[in-house]
C-alpha cells in the first residue's frame, strides 16, 4: 500500500513591500495582471467575482487560507500569456 501526502506553507517575507502601484502590473486582456518585478501573475478579480469594463463585480467568495490553498491546487483561469 502506498501513501501519499502534500505539504503546503506559506512563508511571508518580512523585508517585502505588500503595497504596489496599479501601474506597476500589465494587463493581459483575460482577466489577469502581471507583476514584471516578481514575474507572478494574478488574476484580476477575487473568486466569485467578473470582471466587467475594469471593474470587478458581484461578492467575492470567502475561504479559508485552507480552502483557498485546496481550490488553487490545479486551477487553471486563463490561456498561458
Amino acid at each position: 500500500m502506498w501513501l501519499s501526502f502534500h505539504a503546503l506553507a506559506q512563508q511571508c517575507l518580512s523585508d517585502f513591500d505588500a503595497t504596489t502601484a496599479t501601474e506597476t502590473f500589465v494587463d493581459n486582456n483575460n482577466g489577469t495582471v502581471t507583476d514584471p518585478d516578481l514575474g507572478l501573475i494574478w488574476m484580476s478579480c477575487s473568486l466569485g467575482q467578473t470582471l466587467v469594463t475594469h471593474s470587478c463585480i458581484c461578492d467575492a467568495d470567502e475561504l479559508s487560507g485552507q480552502q483557498a490553498l485546496q481550490f488553487a491546487h490545479g486551477y487553471e483561469f486563463a490561456e498561458p500569456v
